[in-house]
């Protein structure tokens, strides 16, 4: 025999349950999607990354839905971002030595590397390392050069 007191007390108590799960789904959900809103700020920041975000989140094919594509587009490019934290370390030296910006950014444009900058724009990023390094034998050449000049 039910008592009709601890009948309405279980039902209150499934209740809460069922809402706290629910509330804690949707808070769940917000997390997430402040984790991705972070990711997707920071490729926004780094404005080449913009056509490979767009891109992923138009032509993201099936699988996830739009809400969830758009958190692993944000880690995706997350991860593109910290492949390229060694290539942000030389902007320095490339201040240093400009004509080394025209040629790297002469040379991607001729071939189209700036269209497939994702993991496949590898092409770009060896551009700008084999630039570095040349960069470096040019900053180790100018005593040599300023030297040079006063000799004569």
């Amino acid at each position: 025999m039910d008592d009709p007191v601890i009948s309405c007390l279980s039902f209150v108590v499934r209740k809460t349950c069922l809402t706290f799960g629910i509330l804690l789904s949707f808070l769940g959900e917000r997390l997430l999607d402040l984790v991705g809103l972070v990711f997707n700020i920071l490729a926004f920041c780094t404005i080449i990354r913009i056509p490979g975000l767009i891109e992923g989140l138009v032509n993201g094919g099936g699988g996830p839905s739009f809400r969830w594509r758009w958190k692993y587009v944000g880690i995706w490019q997350l991860a593109v971002f910290i492949l390229d934290i060694p290539l942000y370390a030389t902007i320095p030296f490339y201040i240093m030595c400009p004509w080394r910006i025209y040629l790297v950014v002469k040379g991607a444009m001729n071939k189209n590397e700036f269209r497939h900058f994702y993991w496949e724009g590898c092409d770009i990023r060896q551009r700008i390392l084999k630039h570095f390094v040349l960069l470096l034998f040019d900053i180790l050449a100018i005593p040599f050069a300023f030297c040079l000049a006063l000799s004569w």
